[in-house]
């Protein structure tokens, strides 16, 4: 048996600047301004020791970050709470992210009061991006 993946490469990610009417809003995918917030992560610590290769490939096409070269301080809050949910266990080894789960940390984070980076264009681009990798597949099978 042969198996053929067809699947498109992940679509870099495109900053967009647009200027926003007064009825509308926006995430900003902003570094924090607090370093400290950094410090349960470990200063030196390379991010891509806790992400799957799925999630690696999630994070370029959604925020362009290359994990594998990024120290912890410098990634952009939705790869952060992936990493903190993968290293809580939240998001167990093996599991790969899902819209549900982008869906339902998000409105857990919102109830709780929290700042939800699973929202706005980047959440929009990761779903785009999920939706591609599960109807891209074509098994041929001789």
């Amino acid at each position: 048996m042969w198996v053929i993946d067809v699947r498109l490469p992940p679509q870099p990610a495109v900053p967009v600047v647009a200027s926003l009417a007064a009825s509308t809003t926006a995430t900003t995918t902003a570094r924090p301004q607090d370093p400290h917030i950094w410090e349960r992560f470990g200063r030196r610590s390379r991010a891509s020791a806790g992400f799957s290769s799925a999630d690696r490939n999630l994070l370029y096409a959604v925020t362009g970050e290359d994990v594998l070269t990024l120290p912890v301080p410098q990634l952009s809050p939705f790869a952060a709470q992936i990493l903190l949910d993968r290293q809580s266990g939240r998001l167990r080894s093996g599991r790969e992210v899902t819209a549900s789960y982008l869906l339902g940390t998000g409105s857990t984070l919102e109830q709780n009061g929290a700042k939800n980076p699973f929202s706005g264009a980047l959440l929009q681009r990761a779903l785009s991006y999920l939706q591609t990798q599960q109807t891209g597949r074509v098994d041929i099978v001789l």
